[in-house]
């Protein structure tokens, strides 16, 4: 079994690693600035394979990376209007500390490193659907950053560091450290709530989709091929790409409800792509096993039973901007203790 450092451990997608990761046998050490608490992995919390280190990624010590096999990087301020809320500090997270854990992980030892990247980098790419080797073109701070993280730490890679990164699709699906910032969550949630789906624009933009526990599968997957399948490679991460009202009409009919569907004029975002995930599929070996479905039934049941509740801790855009506007430095975080 491997050592494995998950930075971002205690998010949304993280806390699903994590827990993927140590019900395989790995030691995982969890390396994040918890602003959403540590509680949200209190079910491990009597797991002796598991560490927490509560550590602003930016200023990671090269000893906190002694003995680490592999690091999954997903340590990042989490989409696109997150990371317009502070662009300089957008930039020093999801670049610069990356770029600069990759150095220090590479002068440590580390055998393996694989970075959540996203498929936002392709920004708008008409009806062809965008490959590994199309032309990116990143229209927010947030995709930008996460090209540049790739350029840096793909720079890095060679015979002893292995480098893979995961350009993820727009997530969903139930987790611990739940978001309703996410398409296919707030329209579930919505739904429950009013019965009615609102679609700002025509909803004839596309996205594509991936269930957050098929991309914790794919860092499992990664870690477990041979280095000549990953090393040096990006992999586009996804089930379907799907028009936004084609996803609420999918909804609409996959709830025990009557759901009404309503538009409102806005073309703000300029975001239309879609993506092919054939690489995926045929290099890594790795077909998703949750469809749209499975996330729409999870989060509707978990949001009908109270399992999951929307809060300020589930809107990642709101929870940052409370944090930032008290005048709290986002990597002191408002740390929750077992």
């Amino acid at each position: 079994m491997a050592k494995i450092m998950v930075t971002g451990g205690g998010g949304y997608i993280g806390s699903i690693l994590t827990a993927q990761l140590l019900e395989k046998g790995h030691e995982v050490i969890v390396l994040d600035w918890f602003v959403f608490g540590q509680h949200r992995l209190s079910a491990y919390k009597n797991n002796p394979h598991l560490t927490l280190l509560a550590q602003d990624v930016r200023t990671v010590k090269p000893a906190s990376l002694k003995g680490i096999d592999i690091i999954c990087d997903l340590a990042a301020l989490s989409n696109d209007p997150a990371g317009d809320l502070d662009r300089k500090l957008t930039k020093q997270i999801n670049f610069e500390a990356r770029a600069r854990l990759g150095r220090i992980a590479k002068a440590m030892g580390v055998k393996r490193y694989m970075l959540a990247s996203s498929c936002s980098v392709y920004g708008a790419n008409g009806d062809l659907a965008a490959t590994e080797e199309s032309e990116i073109n990143p229209l927010t701070t947030y995709a930008e950053c996460n090209a540049l993280a790739e350029e840096a730490l793909f720079a890095l890679n060679d015979d002893d560091f292995c480098v893979t990164a995961f350009r993820n699709s727009t997530a969903f699906g139930l987790s611990p450290r739940m978001r309703f910032d996410l398409v296919v969550n707030i329209m579930t949630l919505n739904a429950l709530k009013d019965q009615t789906i609102t679609i700002h624009g025509d909803g004839q933009q596309h996205r594509p989709l991936i269930h957050i526990a098929d991309i914790s599968r794919a860092f499992i997957k990664a870690l477990e091929s041979e280095k000549s399948v990953v090393s040096g490679q990006v992999f586009n991460l996804g089930v379907t790409n799907v028009k936004i009202s084609d996803l609420a009409d999918t909804i609409a009919k996959t709830l025990p409800m009557d759901i009404g569907i309503e538009y409102v004029p806005n073309n703000s975002d300029a975001r239309d792509y879609t993506v092919s995930f054939d690489k995926m599929r045929n290099r890594l070996r790795l077909d998703p096993k949750m469809q749209i479905k499975d996330g729409i039934n999870e989060v509707f049941h978990a949001a009908l039973t109270g399992e999951t509740t929307n809060s300020s801790d589930t809107r990642t855009v709101e929870r940052y901007r409370e944090v930032i506007e008290n005048g709290n430095n986002l990597s002191i975080g408002s740390v929750v203790n077992f």
